[in-house]
């Protein structure tokens, strides 16, 4: 028994069970009752009784089959379908079903093939002058074949020398060094040393050299006597007097060549012995000896192989003779 939605007038909504073609017509909650009915699509007018609450003088089309009661309403209904009405409001959620079971896991895929070996940078022949006044380096791109790139060396050249820096503030003066030991002169007789005799000299640390005297003279032919002098009077007594000269200086910062530092024994003076002090035990000494271009000196040759200067001392023993 299909149910159909009219608006009757005056806005009140029934909602109507047909019964039959000829049918009898009934709204549950209103008891409506019609007759006469021939198309049960209508649509249908009739007269609402607003006592009895029914529909009667009901008729196909657009007028009731009389004219209604007075204080009783002209109703239009049909059974056609009408219109969707508005959605109604969303029902509660339901619950969430139960979790299905796990898939079997798929097959693994193939492996993809190996890409092409990539090319890499490697060392070139070295730049030249022209390219790098100041040196560098040069570079090239070698394919995944170990084949050389055509064109593609690169020269990373060095950067002029900067400017020299300010010279850095005086350090310290050194505290006194301990007093030397003067040397000791004692005659060296004729021998392996001295072929015609001299003296030895002994420094502090024990380093000896030899002033020696020259080879004797041609003798010369033999004169006439002469006549018997007076006798003279007593020569005078000479005295051997030793003195030390000394000689500081800064060695420059290596690398460089090694520099020569003199002490040079006072004029009329004759070096017999000379020496050294260190301001640091890396310092490296070439030679330690008589500077013989000036017999009256010493000279050492020193190199410094660190990147600061370093204080040097040289020392030079001198013997004199005197009346």
């Amino acid at each position: 028994m299909p149910l159909v939605s009219t608006r009757l007038r005056g806005s009140v909504r029934l909602r109507l069970a047909i019964l039959g073609a000829a049918g009898l017509m009934l709204v549950g909650a209103t008891g409506l009752i019609a007759a006469g009915v021939f198309n049960q699509n209508g649509p249908f007018t009739g007269c609402l009784s607003s006592k009895l609450g029914i529909i009667y003088n009901v008729a196909q089309g657009a007028t009731p089959l009389a004219t209604c009661i007075k204080g009783d309403s002209v109703v239009t209904f049909s059974n056609a379908q009408g219109q969707t009405g508005p959605a109604g409001p969303s029902g509660a959620p339901g619950k969430n079903g139960t979790n299905g079971t796990n898939g079997t896991n798929g097959t693994n895929g193939t492996n993809g093939t190996n890409g092409a070996n990539g090319n890499s940078v490697q060392p070139a022949s070295a730049p030249t002058t022209t390219e790098c006044p100041y040196g560098g380096l040069a570079y090239q791109i070698v394919d995944g074949s170990g084949n050389v790139i055509a064109g593609s060396r690169e020269v990373v050249c060095d950067g002029a020398p900067g400017a020299s820096g300010a010279p850095g503030a005086a350090g310290p003066s050194g505290a006194p060094g301990a007093n030397g030991i003067s040397p000791t002169v004692t005659t060296e007789l004729a021998g392996a040393n001295c072929a015609y005799g001299g003296y030895a000299v002994t420094d502090a640390t024990g380093n000896t050299v030899y002033a020696c005297n020259g080879a004797p003279g041609a003798k010369g032919d033999k004169g006439d006597t002469g006549a018997t002098g007076s006798t003279g009077p007593a020569g005078p007594t000479q005295t051997l007097a030793l003195s030390m000269a000394q000689t500081e200086q800064w060695v420059p910062a290596g690398p460089g060549p090694g520099e020569q530092i003199f002490a040079y024994c006072p004029v009329g003076t004759q070096v017999v012995s000379g020496g050294y002090w260190l301001g640091d035990p890396s310092l490296l000494v070439d030679y330690d000896q008589i500077a013989y271009n000036v017999f009256h000196g010493w000279v050492i040759g020193v190199t410094n192989p660190n990147s600061w200067p370093i204080e040097a001392i040289v020392f030079a023993y001198c013997a004199s003779l005197s009346s």
